[in-house]
């Protein structure tokens, strides 16, 4: 654990840094690169700071994104979250360039360490594999966001801004072919076991995951299957009940976001503290009544309350424990083997394995305790099954939900009914203004100023 805080601390010291990655180059920045990875504990350190973006994709952001999908009705009063709620975001967001911003600094942090290990002579072999793979996966995760959420963004592949500064957007598949090359090396170098048993350092298997769901993305479909039956197949991850899925010691957990109390943000900040009004993070009616009454999933993760005459559905995935109750730690879930299954069954629909696609999705809904799939569907039922599966298997969890209406291409007809006014421009979020500001090179998204 003191090895995470360190990071945290190197973390903040690096971030003034990626606040010039499309500024002017900076001659601090190989004074960093020169004390940081003198040794294996520096090195160790700065490939930990890596994983401070898993945590900064906790609260606002998760719930930023569901929002602008159809998971999430906000009732709260920031005014910068109402943009998300209704579809009005602008390129002057607070909540949208920070997130660009942290995701950047990822990238950042990635090339910083890609840049240095052939010259950091003084760090072992084994280090200097580890650091690899994590910063490959790191960019590669990274990049994967940038482009669903903003669509064609500047590919940075160097940490001399002199170059970055003029960095204009490309196509999203370049980089995204890009994110592809990284995930396979960060496969091939990673080890399979986790540090201390807990799944907070990516492995073998979470490279392989992650990968999984850029072939997804992609509409790799063998491929996809092929990542994904790996994870399955390995039998290192299990199914426990919806009640254990996120609880510490899961063993369905591939990668989860390390934080110091192990009771993560998520778990508070979407749960109401006022049962009298209405909460400011409302579970959407749509989604909360596409579950059947005796879906486990529907009783452990969701919780109602009625007030005024109104009921009011909330997020109860996340149990709001605390350590001072005594009760059992929880992980901020990043990649989970549920996840794994519902790719595959996607994957196979597209590939005309029936077959399999129904036992993929027939293996969750066991899980959650709820009738198998009718017999005899065709192609385009089955995948409407498994779309309406994920969203009930991963609401608000990442960026599932926004991510999927797009590269399914379903976003216009499953948000225009509730969504007033929505747009097919709004399918891609504005460019930040500071960004813009700073490279005139980088064009706006289109209908955004």
């Amino acid at each position: 654990m003191k090895r995470y805080l360190i990071a945290i601390l190197l973390c903040s010291c690096m971030f003034s840094a990626c606040d010039k990655l499309l500024e002017v180059d900076q001659p601090a920045e190989r004074l960093v690169n020169a004390s940081v990875f003198s040794s294996d504990n520096t090195m160790n350190a700065a490939s930990l700071g890596l994983y401070s973006l898993l945590r900064n994709l906790e609260p606002p952001h998760v719930g930023n994104a569901s929002m602008y999908a159809d998971e999430f009705v906000y009732n709260g009063p920031n005014a910068d979250m109402r943009l998300f709620a209704s579809n009005s975001l602008n390129s002057k967001s607070n909540f949208n360039y920070v997130l660009w911003r942290a995701l950047y600094f990822a990238v950042y942090q990635s090339n910083q360490i890609l840049e240095a290990l052939p010259n950091s002579k003084n760090v072992s072999d084994a280090v200097k594999q580890r650091a690899r793979g994590e910063a490959l996966f790191f960019r590669a995760f990274a990049y994967f966001h940038l482009t669903n959420i903003w669509g064609d963004v500047p590919l940075v592949t160097t940490t001399r801004v002199a170059t970055t500064s003029k960095a204009v957007r490309v196509d999203m598949d370049e980089v995204l072919a890009l994110a592809e090359k990284d995930l396979i090396e960060a496969k091939s170098v990673l080890l399979t076991d986790y540090e201390g048993d807990e799944p907070y350092r990516v492995n073998r298997q979470g490279a392989t995951a992650m990968l999984a769901r850029l072939y997804l993305c992609q509409k790799k479909w063998s491929d996809a299957e092929k990542e994904s039956t790996e994870i399955i197949d390995s039998k290192r991850y299990a199914l426990p009940a919806p009640d254990s899925v996120f609880l510490g010691g899961s063993k369905e957990v591939i990668l989860a976001a390390w934080n110091q109390t192990g009771f993560p943000a998520i778990g508070s900040v979407y749960i109401p503290t006022n049962f009298t009004a209405a909460p400011a993070y409302q579970l959407s009616p749509n989604l909360v009544g596409s579950f059947s009454q005796d879906d486990k999933r529907y009783a452990s993760w969701t919780k109602s309350y009625v007030a005024n005459g109104v009921t009011y559905s909330y997020l109860t995935k996340y149990k709001t424990r605390t350590a001072a109750s005594g009760a059992a730690s929880e992980y901020a879930v990043i990649l989970r083997l549920g996840e794994q299954f519902l790719i595959r069954s996607e994957a196979r629909a597209n590939l005309n394995h029936f077959a399999g696609a129904y036992k993929d999705l027939d293996t969750l809904r066991r899980r959650a305790g709820i009738a198998l799939l009718p017999i005899g569907l065709n192609k385009e039922q089955l995948l409407q099954q498994i779309e309406t599966a994920r969203w009930q298997e991963l609401f608000v969890e990442g960026f599932h939900r926004f991510f999927d209406l797009k590269r399914t291409g379903r976003i216009d007809v499953v948000l225009d009914p509730v969504k007033a006014g929505w747009e097919s421009v709004w399918a891609v979020w504005p460019i930040p203004f500071d960004e813009i500001s700073r490279n005139p090179l980088i064009i706006q998204n289109e209908d955004y100023q």
